[in-house]
């Protein structure tokens, strides 16, 4: 009983103690250099460094999703509720289920982590992701967008019983409905674009823990700088490129 007790109340050498000890800690310790650990980091490997080429990718990945994510939800007021007239109902719906995908990224993290492709649990996923963007954002592009509502963007402020008989025979009545696939589109772009957002944030994770105490959190604000710059970037586009009478 007196040796149980002499056992346990014996101190426990820290890691750092047992190392200068020489005692066999040496043989079972982590692969990090011990002034590695003391800095903190939590994952093995070297610190992530934001201005090498090996991480411009990484950046461009955020960027570009900030750039789709802006312009699809900047699209929904002077395309489909100034050029083609969707009702107020079908453009609020419209705002809601653009951004719906963004619910499912619980789910898409589990199967990027649970259901590697080859091996791999992030690149494909990526991949996978951008393609089904870029073909929707493609298709959407060089679809015809059709006639907008009102051939002349001032019939817009009047009621229909002010307008003549010859102008309500030239409203495009149709333009409405021309604006569901472009809505489609959308969503499903946005859909390839979080399935790759969320792939890559978990390779924001690892790499974030391989960052030490003083260091922490530089590449998550790196990797948010870009997503805004995209997001500014994507405000310029809209903001010049549906800059007519037509889009209000």
């Amino acid at each position: 009983m007196s040796q149980r007790e002499s056992n346990l109340s014996t101190p426990r050498l820290s890691k750092k103690l047992q190392v200068e000890d020489g005692s066999d800690y040496l043989e079972v310790k982590s692969p990090n250099p011990m002034a590695k650990i003391e800095e903190g980091a939590l994952r093995e490997g070297p610190p992530p460094d934001t201005k090498s080429k090996n991480y411009f990718g990484f950046l461009f990945q955020y960027a570009g999703a900030g750039l789709i994510y802006s312009v699809l939800y900047s699209l929904v007021y002077p395309f489909l509720n100034n050029y083609l007239r969707m009702s107020g109902i079908a453009t609020a719906s419209a705002y809601v289920l653009i951004a719906l995908p963004w619910s499912l990224k619980t789910f898409f993290g589990i199967i990027t982590d649970c259901y590697p492709i080859y091996g791999y649990r992030r690149r494909p996923y990526m991949v996978i992701g951008w393609v089904v963007c870029t073909i929707c954002s493609f298709v959407m592009a060089v679809m015809p967008e059709g006639d907008p509502y009102y051939p002349d963007n001032a019939w817009a402020s009047l009621t229909e019983s002010e307008l003549t008989a010859d102008q309500i025979a030239q409203i495009n009545y149709n333009a409405p409905d021309a604006g569901i696939k472009f809505v489609l589109l959308m969503i499903v772009a946005n859909l390839g674009m979080v399935l790759s957002f969320t792939a890559c944030g978990g390779t924001l994770v690892e790499l974030s823990q391989r960052e030490g105490e003083k260091r922490r959190g530089d590449l998550q604000t790196m990797i948010w700088v870009a997503r805004d710059a995209g997001g500014v970037l994507a405000s310029a586009l809209v903001v010049f490129g549906f800059n007519s009478v037509d889009d209000g």
